[in-house]
This record gives structure tokens, C-alpha cells and sequence, in this order.
């Protein structure tokens, strides 16, 4: 299957997510705990196929966060899936 990341602000939901696509078959790292520059290399760094971004509860920090993965060479064309 795919590669994810998946980026979810409430820790409990986020990894109940990530077991989900996990046991889909998707090879998912949760990156809810991660923020600021960090998040930013983690992202870079772990060659996702999709990156997942839940607006359920701070859709402006996951625009942001789109924005930024849209600015930089290595990320522009990695897949963007909007969740709520």
C-alpha cells in the first residue's frame, strides 16, 4: 500500500487513526506530536507517498502546513489529502 503521514492535533484520535490505515495496510507515521521546525524535517525527511492532514480541529495550522510542503522542492508534488 502507501506511505503516509498522517498530522492529527489531538493524540487520541490521531493514533486511533494511524491504527486504522495501519491495519489497512498502509505503512503510517503519526506525526501529531511533532511541531514547529521539527515537524517541517520530518516531513521532508520521511518520503511520504501522501501526507494526511486532519481539519477537525485546527484546519488553519494544517493550511499552513499544506503552504509550507507547496513552497519547498522536495515536497511539491507529494499528494495532500484534506481529512475531517
Amino acid at each position: 500500500m502507501a506511505r503516509l503521514h498522517l498530522i492529527h492535533w489531538d493524540p487520541v484520535e490521531g493514533r486511533r487513526h494511524q491504527r486504522t490505515l495501519e491495519q489497512l495496510g498502509h505503512e503510517v507515521a503519526y506525526l501529531g506530536d511533532v511541531t514547529g521546525p521539527a515537524l517541517g524535517r520530518a516531513l521532508r525527511a520521511g518520503n511520504a507517498e501522501v501526507v494526511l492532514l486532519d481539519l477537525s480541529r485546527r484546519p488553519s495550522h494544517a493550511r499552513e502546513i499544506a503552504m509550507a510542503l507547496r513552497s519547498r522542492k522536495t515536497t511539491r508534488h507529494t499528494p495532500l489529502l484534506f481529512v475531517d
